[in-house]
């Protein structure tokens, strides 16, 4: 079993080493000669983070980087995972036990950036790996330590700075696409294939669904009070991101997270944003500013809410929340008291309304759902025959049923995408996320436009 460390040394062993010229994998080479964005991104020393330049602006220290510079006997991935790793304990194994087994069939890695670790989650994935529960070939570590240091308004390091050292590292050895993941993140069987099948060739990159995983009935308030308290920001069109600590441009919305990137998309960004917290938004910005071409997925992640102390970040917020304290609605960043917050809320005029609006929406959307499940049930047997008699049937019923018709139906193009869906899925589950995939667009718009008039 091989087991490739970036570091067997212990955490801070400081080492004298001339990396500036490390030579890429000659499939990046070719990759970078047919790709301005990638050849400009990675001349440049401090976008390798085996370069000096890099280790020096950042205090980044390896255990050996000479072992990552070396890259043994190992073929570049089409996908590489990247995952930062500090302070995570038990907890990261049953999501290394997943990824591992999902990438035996496929041309795929897992790079964990373990930084400034202090409880020991190296050995845990050691002691994994040893009772053959990950099968340590498919990963990669990058073992290393480094300072937080300040870089205007914001400050460098932490989570972010781990992220960028794993996702340049994966843009050097050739990958042809990247994926942040977060240690206390869990995801379904099948996962790696679903992210290989969305990334089709109309897009550069997209998001993941994130649903919180509460474990107890404090985590469960502070989801349903922080959910309260992103819907008034959409409808006040409120930021959750500070503009003032953005490194590069000034943000008038929150972009959101891009979690899978090309690499060649990666590079024209200008690569991840390494700050201590906030990273995932600020990198979806700059993407999205570099004219990326981005969709939101039906990919769903789990994310456990748990107390930590990284700045800015949901363990902070749910440390402040058990304290009676949660962030301002109308100021991301400030806390004030748990009563006040929903004072503000339940004062809005607008954010009531909007309220109601979704509620209403929400309504739509369920009943919706209950018709293409008796539709689906209804006609799934008559596309066996394909008889013309089958398929007026379908069409009478598709019309005759009231949501269907109003928010599905607007053509004849939409009827045959309808007869489509239905004759490739095998449960109503699947026919009702290929709708979603091929009409969810236009009918979430069909839905807003009636309950808005």
């Amino acid at each position: 079993m091989r087991w490739y460390y970036f570091g067997m040394e212990q955490l801070g062993q400081n080492q004298s080493i001339e990396t500036d010229d490390v030579k890429p994998p000659e499939v990046f080479e070719a990759k970078a000669d047919a790709d301005p964005a990638l050849a400009a991104y990675s001349s440049q020393p401090e976008n390798n983070p085996l370069s000096q330049a890099f280790m020096e602006k950042y205090g980044v220290e390896y255990s050996d980087p000479q072992a990552l510079a070396e890259n043994p006997d190992k073929p570049s991935p089409e996908i590489s995972m990247v995952i930062p790793v500090h302070n995570e304990g038990e907890s990261i194994v049953g999501l290394l036990e997943s990824l591992a087994s999902q990438v035996s069939d496929k041309s795929a890695e897992i790079v964990l950036v373990i930084n400034n670790d202090t409880v020991g989650t190296r050995d845990i994935i050691d002691k994994a790996i040893a009772e053959g529960k990950i099968d340590g070939s498919k990963l990669r570590l990058v073992d290393c330590s480094y300072e937080t240091k300040e870089d205007g308004d914001a400050k460098m390091g932490g989570v972010g700075l781990a992220r960028k050292i794993g996702m340049d590292y994966a843009v050097s050895s050739g990958s042809e696409t990247i994926v942040s993941l977060d240690a206390d993140w869990k995801v379904e069987d099948g996962f790696i294939d679903q992210v290989d099948q969305t990334m089709s060739p109309d897009i550069d990159g997209f998001t993941f669904q994130t649903e919180g995983i509460a474990n107890d009935d404090s985590s469960r308030e502070y989801m349903r009070v922080m959910g309260q308290v992103q819907r008034y920001r959409e409808a006040l069109g409120i930021s959750a991101i500070k503009k003032e600590v953005d490194l590069e441009s000034p943000l008038d919305k929150n972009t959101g997270a891009v979690h899978v990137v090309r690499a060649s998309s990666y590079a024209k960004a200008g690569g991840m944003v390494p700050v201590v917290t906030g990273e995932d938004g600020r990198f979806g910005a700059r993407v999205s500013e570099s004219g990326a071409r981005l969709k939101k997925s039906e990919i769903t992640v789990g994310v456990e809410i748990r107390e930590s102390d990284t700045p800015g970040g949901q363990g902070e917020s749910l440390k402040k929340f058990n304290e009676g304290l949660v962030t301002n609605p109308d100021k991301p960043g400030e806390y004030i008291t748990i009563d006040e917050a929903q004072e503000k809320m339940d004062n809005s005029k607008e954010f009531q309304a909007e309220q109601k609006r979704q509620e209403k929406i929400d309504e739509i959307s369920k009943e919706l759902i209950q018709e293409l499940t008796s539709f689906y049930n209804n006609n799934k047997e008559k596309l066996q025959t394909l008889e013309i008699e089958d398929i007026d049937s379908i069409k009478e019923e598709a019309n005759t049923s009231p949501l269907i018709s109003k928010y599905l139906l607007s053509s004849e193009n939409d009827f045959s995408q309808l007869i489509g869906i239905l004759k490739d899925s095998t449960t109503v589950d699947q026919f009702i996320s290929g709708l979603r995939d091929k009409l969810g667009d236009a009918v979430k718009g069909r839905v807003e436009e009636s309950v808005a008039s």
